[in-house]
């Protein structure tokens, strides 16, 4: 009985020690984003498809050093910066073709971050949206969002981060639309 209990003793010993520092290896970290955001609308038939905007995002990220899962949550604004143009493009049921619309709207991202060294990390991430479609009758549309971004830290906690998203919407007047912005962020972490 006492050689089984002290067995028993051994083999917790020799699970807990590589376990032990394993907590120390685990850290919390957060990022906030600010950036300016560049993209293309596709489906339909609208005009102006180039839309501008702006991105805020707070991300949590917990893992090791070198990978992490992280979990964002972001505001967008993708419109025009430059207004809407007068020009008419004739539409074939008559009158104007009308602008792509303008999104305002929060979306969501979980994901795997990879930091080979310390001044650099990119992420992959994917998750739900919910955007608004400013207007008259101000439209919520569901979305998915897949994100990819890489950032570079010449300072230690400041970086610059080049991202890239592609937004599905959900049918929009009868058209599947999608969104690929690009933004340029100063990321803080």
């Amino acid at each position: 009985m006492l050689h089984r209990t002290r067995r028993t003793v051994v083999y917790l010993v020799l699970l807990l020690v590589p376990a032990a520092p394993l907590p120390a290896q685990k850290r919390f970290s957060a990022a906030v984003d600010l950036g300016i955001t560049d993209g293309v609308g596709r489906g339909g038939d609208y005009d102006h498809r180039t839309l501008q905007g702006v991105r805020f995002a707070a991300t949590a990220r917990f893992g090791a050093e070198r990978i992490a899962v992280f979990v964002e949550g972001a505001k967008e604004s993708l419109g025009s910066l430059q207004g809407e143009r007068l020009t008419c493009r004739p539409a074939p049921t008559g009158g104007c073709v009308p602008s792509y619309p303008f999104l305002h709207g929060w979306s969501t991202s979980i994901g795997l971050l990879l930091r080979p060294r310390h001044f650099v990390e990119g992420r992959v991430g994917i998750g739900p949206a919910h955007y608004t479609i400013p207007g008259p009758d101000s439209v919520g549309l569901n979305a998915i969002v897949g994100l990819a971004d890489v950032a570079a830290y010449p300072v230690s906690h400041v970086g610059f981060a080049l991202a890239i998203q592609h937004i599905t919407l959900a049918r929009y007047r009868g058209d599947r639309l999608s969104v690929r912005p690009f933004t340029v962020a100063i990321r803080l972490r």
